[in-house]
């Protein structure tokens, strides 16, 4: 009996291991480098963002593959590349949607895409948001990235004034902070959830609640 219950022990362990194995392999073979990966976060500047944006996503990043691996290339701070696990943690409830561009993205324009995510490597975070490449904040990053390497424009930018209606406390605090009276309504501005309705883009993963 002992001994029947020690194979049955070890069968356990060993499909265990093979499901954590699978599941694993699985969500890094459905991801590719170039996919945008959206997430709502609790960052000091996420309700400012949902507040000027009227979304639930307030960050944005690219998945790169690097040896049958998912990471995510962000600006969330300076600009560099973290583990998806570690991205996906961030997040609140760990709930995330990952987009891919419709059509898909050849070798070639996979490879132009990881050169120019190198260019801007190291850049510090931009919390005013501005259009200038000095600085870069989570969504700037991914539309330039794209826009520069494969002449792809994600989507229409805006411009800032078409985000503030000088009525929203959170966003009224954040703007007299950070530009004083001078506010800069006429920079061009593109917000992540402005990349998550892009109709070039569909939807690869979503683990969001939904209602019925």
């Amino acid at each position: 009996m002992k001994k029947t219950l020690i194979i049955i022990f070890i069968s356990l362990l060993c499909v265990t291991v093979y499901n954590i194995k699978y599941t694993l392999a699985s969500e890094s073979s459905q991801y590719q480098t170039g996919d945008l990966i959206f997430q709502t976060t609790t960052s000091r500047l996420a309700p400012v963002i949902v507040a000027g944006t009227k979304s639930r996503f307030t960050h944005v990043g690219m998945i790169i593959m690097r040896k049958g691996k998912p990471y995510v290339y962000e600006a969330s701070g300076p600009v560099g590349t973290v583990s998806l696990k570690r991205f996906v943690s961030r997040g609140v409830g760990k709930k995330y949607v990952v987009k891919r561009f419709d059509g898909g993205l050849t070798k070639d324009q996979k490879k132009k895409l990881l050169r120019e995510s190198r260019r801007h490597r190291g850049k510090g975070y931009d919390s005013k948001f501005l259009w200038g490449d000095k600085r870069m904040y989570c969504s700037e990053l991914v539309y330039k990235v794209y826009n520069n390497a494969l002449n792809i424009s994600l989507a229409e930018p805006q411009k800032m004034g078409d985000l503030y209606s000088g009525i929203n406390p959170v966003v009224n605090k954040f703007a007299k902070k950070k530009y004083g009276k001078n506010l800069p309504l006429e920079e061009t501005i593109v917000s992540p959830v402005r990349l998550y309705d892009s109709d070039i883009l569909f939807t690869v993963y979503d683990n969001y609640f939904t209602l019925n």
